[in-house]
């Protein structure tokens, strides 16, 4: 069991730049892999457009350890305030690879 002083020692501080601050919202991400990375392209999709306002490289090893601990953050989460619910996505035919969007186009 750590001590106080290594639980201090270990404390992780963060510092984020003012010009950094504004956060990107996304609602869909496209995830592109190569034998040394993991690009997670993160965007809102609008219709059949991805615009993409975040890219994210990571390597095998950390795309893995971000896993673990989304997973884990998830499972906070759902224990705090309950599960997550999930919108399928609507096929109209089986065969077709390109499921319909949910939330109908104007």
């Amino acid at each position: 069991m750590l001590t106080p002083n290594e639980k201090k020692a270990m404390e992780l501080k963060v510092d984020i730049p003012q010009d950094k601050l504004e956060a990107n919202y996304a609602n869909s991400i496209l995830i592109q892999t190569g034998p040394y990375d993991f690009v997670f392209n993160f965007g809102q999709q609008i219709g059949n457009t991805l615009k993409v306002n975040s890219r994210i490289a990571m390597s095998p090893q950390h795309s893995k350890s971000f896993l673990k601990i989304l997973k884990e953050n998830i499972e906070q989460y759902e224990k705090t305030f309950g599960e997550i619910n999930i919108i399928p996505l609507i096929v109209k035919n089986p065969e077709d690879e390109k499921p319909q969007n949910y939330y109908p186009q104007n």
